[in-house]
């Protein structure tokens, strides 16, 4: 097979690339892992969204002075709807955090939920595939990271 003349093992094939997303409100205030949520995807990740649904709580404070001192990490802000009897907010929100995306690929986190260290060279190796889709196991975090949610609330 052929592209622009060339053989196919002659033409060079982008690096695919992965951007992670987390959406949070108020992550202090409800004492989410918000932070280590977010720490646990800038090493897999090649640009990570942060989505604040206008956060009143120095949540968005936070990010914007984390943003300052790490290149693959960018806020944007969520209008908060108040969405009372909306069961289609999450979807909206989610969706627009992945519109500020500019990568091949797409990890999402709740802001409860941390990526391990063990599953960085999984997906490290899921970025060197064709496009597809992957899903995985995930762990709820009740209180502060080291807490899982108790058996039976999720």
């Amino acid at each position: 097979m052929t592209c622009c003349g060339k053989k196919e093992t002659e033409v060079k094939k982008k690096p695919m690339t992965l951007g992670g997303s987390v959406c949070i409100r108020n992550g202090d205030e409800m004492d989410y892992c918000w932070r280590q949520s977010i720490q646990s995807l800038l090493p897999v990740c090649d640009q990570v969204v942060v989505c604040d649904g206008q956060s009143t709580d120095g949540t968005q404070e936070e990010i914007r002075e984390w943003v300052k001192r790490e290149p693959k990490l960018a806020l944007c802000v969520y209008e908060w709807p108040f969405p009372h009897h909306d069961p289609d907010f999450w979807v909206k929100w989610l969706n627009y955090s992945r519109e500020h995306l500019q990568t091949d690929y797409h990890l999402q986190l709740d802001a409860d939920e941390i990526l391990s260290e063990e599953s960085y060279a999984e997906v490290l190796e899921h970025k060197k595939r064709p496009p597809h889709s992957v899903w995985c196991e995930r762990l709820n975090f009740y209180r502060d990271h080291r807490h899982l949610i108790p058996h039976g609330w999720a």
